[in-house]
């Protein structure tokens, strides 16, 4: 008796869901209120619904690491700063940060994980917020001088 394997035409074989994930620029800088778009966009030619895709963001700085978004949904308590902007469906999933803070400082990560569980990341997105330093100096006149600088760790 011999034994016979069956496989589906390769028409009809379930292709596997190859993305690419792009965060630009690799640097990005913002003053104190501004509003900033952390770009991130993917790519998955192979992927039969890019809606059913789950986005995460999160932030790396001295503190560790904190999610912001999960799920396509910010996670952030009493915080509508941050959220998803763009088309999840076209592969545009950017993060905006409203009213930019000095703490916002850090290295912000793109994930999509996939419908098998597989987690792809962007290569990250490092936002720098220089402060004000005020320094006070007093001149022959009696009058100061006030001057921004950046601190860069």
């Amino acid at each position: 008796m011999a034994q016979m394997l069956a496989f589906p035409p390769p028409a009809t074989r379930p292709e596997l869901c190859h993305l690419s994930v792009t965060q630009t620029p690799a640097k990005e800088k913002a003053k104190e209120g501004e509003t900033v778009v952390l770009k991130c966009h993917f790519d998955g030619p192979q992927c039969p619904s890019l809606s059913e895709l789950m986005v995460r963001w999160y932030k790396e700085d001295e503190k560790g690491q904190m999610d912001l978004l999960e799920n396509n949904v910010t996670i952030l308590p009493n915080n509508c700063r941050v959220f998803m902007s763009g088309d999840l469906s076209q592969g545009d999933v950017s993060l905006v940060i409203l009213n930019v803070t000095t703490s916002d400082h850090g290295i912000y990560f793109c994930a999509i994980t996939l419908p098998d569980g597989k987690v792809v990341t962007g290569d990250g997105t490092k936002l720098q917020t220089p402060f004000l330093d005020i320094f006070f100096f007093q001149t022959n006149s009696s009058h100061y001088s006030i001057r921004n600088y950046k601190c860069h760790k």
